[in-house]
């Protein structure tokens, strides 16, 4: 076959291996809080190779869990499980909708639809409905 072998393969070592200070994500913090929050984009996590739980090898895992993301509210919808799931849009795609989710013991009030939001919170990924989400999410803010 002659040409171009195509584009080289993805880095196959977890995230895992790799220290804090090499991670190619920006840092966000919010104010008052001790955690940073990794700032996601569409395409770094559709990208994303996860890593196991070593308890269980069927739970994926992002190995420093605090994450924001920046887009447009689409859905807000109170779920029978007393969650309050928040579908944005994603800044820079119109592909998809990522799942963000606040728990009844937050307290937390929800963004409207077609606001401008920056979400932080717990990232991972939700086996139950094979979608990486921000469960629970800590804060958000209006950007």
């Amino acid at each position: 076959m002659t040409g171009s072998a195509g584009p080289a393969p993805v880095d196959p070592r977890p995230f895992r291996t790799m220290q804090q200070s090499q991670a190619p994500w920006p840092r966000m913090t919010i104010a008052g809080s001790p955690a940073n929050y990794w700032l996601l984009d569409y395409d770094t996590i559709n990208n994303m190779q996860w890593v196991v739980s070593a308890k269980d090898t069927r739970i994926p895992l992002f190995p420093d869990p605090h994450a924001c993301i920046v887009g447009t509210v689409s859905q807000v919808i109170n779920e029978q499980d007393g969650d309050t799931h928040i579908w944005v849009t994603m800044d820079g795609t119109s592909k998809g909708r990522f799942a963000c989710e606040i728990t009844p013991q937050q307290k937390i009030a929800p963004p409207r639809v077609g606001q401008h939001i920056r979400v932080y919170g717990i990232f991972r990924y939700d086996l139950q409905h094979s979608w990486p989400e921000i469960h629970p999410l800590d804060h958000w803010e209006v950007v």
